[in-house]
């Protein structure tokens, strides 16, 4: 998610319709409203605040411990050692950690009390670091079944069939296989955009969409193309066609 709003902040200042995408973030506000949430807190000193406030502090999911974006605050680093400390299905992002990061990480990770983490690779970074057995579970998403997520999803008025796209990255390669696809099955094709490139594009933006909107675009899709984790995930939930790309090179996914 860190990454996705940051490829999105660039989005905001390379297109041009204001519009659809401050209905995206009123779609947003009306899905976190069905969440219990604290007030905003916008600096590390403000985020103190929460502390004494909860019994137990839980960080988690999603990439929150890649070391190409290293915050300590997404290890907790503001609790102070007297509350607990857990963290639910985290992510490294990648197979191992640079050299130069290494120590930093151990020393943050030595504060929690207890750690699962979403794969087996950050299961076996976290035995290399600080010699614990840390459980492989579930990413949050897999907690709910496809009959709750209907609850939240909304439909589109989109005629079908048609094809889901849903890139986080830019590779214009990727896009002849989806024209190639929509001219041999005659599908559409449906862009959530996630980058600038995607506004380029022929096809049904949907610019405006929220969580339950993305969700319901899943739903009702006919073949779905992503390089997204949680694309995949919701693809298998709702026993989809689809094809995963890889987002990143191998030596980019890996330094």
């Amino acid at each position: 998610m860190v990454i996705e709003k940051i490829q999105n902040a660039r989005v905001r200042k390379l297109t041009g319709n204001a519009h659809a995408l401050a209905q995206r973030d009123l779609n947003f506000k009306e899905f976190l409203s069905n969440i219990k949430l604290t007030e905003v807190y916008r600096s590390p000193d403000e985020l103190k605040k929460v502390v004494g406030m909860f019994d137990i502090y839980v960080c988690g999911s999603d990439q929150i411990w890649s070391p190409m974006l290293l915050n300590p605050l997404f290890y907790l680093s503001y609790v102070d050692d007297k509350y607990k400390k857990n963290v639910y299905a985290p992510s490294f992002g990648m197979s191992h950690i640079p050299d130069n990061k290494k120590d930093k990480i151990k020393e943050l990770l030595l504060r929690f009390d207890h750690i699962s983490i979403r794969e087996k690779q950050g299961q076996k970074i976290i035995k290399e670091l600080i010699n614990k057995e840390a459980p492989v579970l579930l990413d949050p998403t897999l907690l709910l079944s496809k009959d709750g997520w209907d609850l939240i999803s909304k439909n589109n008025n989109i005629d079908k069939p048609y094809i889901l796209y849903y890139f986080l990255s830019e590779n214009k390669a990727y896009w002849k296989t989806v024209r190639r696809l929509a001219e041999l099955t005659n599908y559409k094709i449906v862009i959530v955009p996630v980058t600038a490139e995607a506004y380029k594009e022929d096809g049904i933006l949907q610019e405006e969409a929220g969580p339950a909107e993305w969700i319901g675009l899943i739903k009702n899709a006919s073949l779905i193309i992503t390089d997204s984790f949680h694309g995949s995930i919701f693809s298998i939930l709702y026993n989809k066609d689809f094809f995963v790309y890889k987002r990143f090179s191998d030596e980019k996914s890996t330094s």
